[in-house]
């Protein structure tokens, strides 16, 4: 789909649909979205819609470059925006947010009508000009037929960081994907999988995670074959979580050698009353469904190792999966929930307890051959300098991963 270069001719989103565009420089685009009434103010319906920018490997940017969404109501009133930023400069990583609608009560945001979503690429002067691919989404949560639980923030349990010995034995190959657009290689869960990167590449992972259930997930990255003895990368390994919807739920970056180390990033439980808390790393997992692990490697370590690095990954996915919370509509159809099931099954649509420890399931998406613009598209290294859905990148406090020497 091409978006428009006016409101006026603006294409329709249709939801649970990924879009894929172009984004030139200094360009905008306008998309349009026609959305219900939001239904109760206690438990209402919920849109999201986000865009991310895929700069080409070696394209040149700013720290202060990156995308600005909006979305707007008809009559010309902001509902949402988003400023994103790329997190360093000449570091090409993907770059997008999300913005959400209901509003507050009694806004027109709440209404019915044709709402318009517009994507703005924000360069600086000395900036490449190559044109970025552009993946848009839409995702619509119904409304609740009853309030939620918890009656505000307070009322919705803090963070609280999750221990679990991490699976072992003899990783799974798969293939992690280029970008997270609903082709990229899906995970069963609890179970150890390996890959390899090269410089400047991140790969993407789809993990089920259940209403009532956490995500843990440890990157364990090998030995380079180091050519320039004393090399050294500062955010060279990069590991990142996010929501169904797109929103940032945990990161972390750190220096590289060349020697075997771990990184590692949780999600809390996802519920429902997540969404009322006043601490984003718990508002960051208010929905069940896929949630994207993304691992990257930075470009400037190429130039004193060769060869790339292999890369293990140890998943738990902890906790039973509880029902889901009483939509009067059909959550599935937007990508928020993954079948009930007591253990994995093949390709990973089981989104129970997982495998045991130990054991990896196969894996689906880019690792069984899939195909389109997110399978064959090389994507630049660098979680993306996104936004929760609550709050702004990178203001937002996120989830940190702890460091420490790789397992034996």
């Amino acid at each position: 789909m091409r978006g428009a270069s006016s409101a006026a001719d603006a294409p329709p989103l249709t939801a649970g649909q990924d879009y894929q565009d172009t984004l030139a420089k200094g360009q905008v685009r306008f998309y349009a979205v026609r959305l219900p009434a939001t239904g109760t103010a206690a438990a209402p319906a919920t849109a999201y819609l986000s865009a991310f920018a895929v700069p080409g490997a070696g394209s040149h940017v700013g720290v202060f470059d990156g995308l600005d969404l909006q979305l707007l109501a008809g009559n010309g009133t902001l509902c949402g925006s988003d400023h994103p930023r790329f997190t360093g400069p000449d570091t090409a990583a993907p770059v997008g947010g999300v913005v959400r609608r209901p509003g507050t009560a009694g806004s027109v945001c709440r209404e019915a009508g044709t709402y318009l979503l517009s994507v703005a690429r924000v360069s600086a002067v000395p900036s490449s000009a190559d044109v970025w691919p552009l993946d848009v989404s839409y995702a619509a949560e119904p409304a609740l037929t009853s309030a939620p639980t918890a009656s505000g923030g307070a009322a919705v349990p803090g963070y609280a960081p999750a221990t679990a010995a991490p699976p072992t034995g003899a990783g799974h190959p798969v293939d992690g994907a280029a970008g997270m657009d609903g082709t990229g290689t899906r995970l069963s869960g609890t179970g150890v999988y390996t890959d390899h990167l090269v410089p400047g590449q991140t790969r993407f992972y789809r993990v089920p995670v259940g209403w009532g259930q956490r995500l843990l997930a440890d990157a364990a990255f090998g030995r380079a074959d180091v050519t320039r003895p004393g090399g050294f990368t500062v955010g060279a390994l990069s590991v990142a979580l996010y929501s169904p919807v797109r929103g940032a739920v945990a990161q972390e970056t750190m220096p590289y050698t060349g020697q075997a180390t771990t990184l590692d990033a949780q999600t809390p439980r996802v519920l429902y009353d997540n969404r009322l808390a006043n601490d984003t790393r718990v508002s960051s997992a208010a929905v069940a469904g896929y949630y994207y692990l993304a691992v990257g490697l930075h470009p400037d370590v190429a130039r004193w190792t060769s060869g790339g690095v292999d890369v293990t990954l140890r998943l738990r996915v902890l906790g039973s999966q509880q029902a889901a919370p009483d939509y009067a509509g059909d959550a599935a159809a937007a990508g928020l929930t993954v079948p009930h099931a007591p253990g994995p099954t093949a390709g990973g649509s089981g989104g129970g307890g997982g495998t045991a420890p130990g054991t990896a399931p196969a894996a689906t998406g880019a690792a069984a051959g899939a195909t389109g613009p997110a399978a064959a598209r090389p994507v630049a290294y660098g979680a993306f300098g996104l936004a929760a859905v609550f709050t702004v990148w990178p203001t937002v406090l996120l989830l940190r991963g702890r460091r420490r020497p790789v397992r034996p």
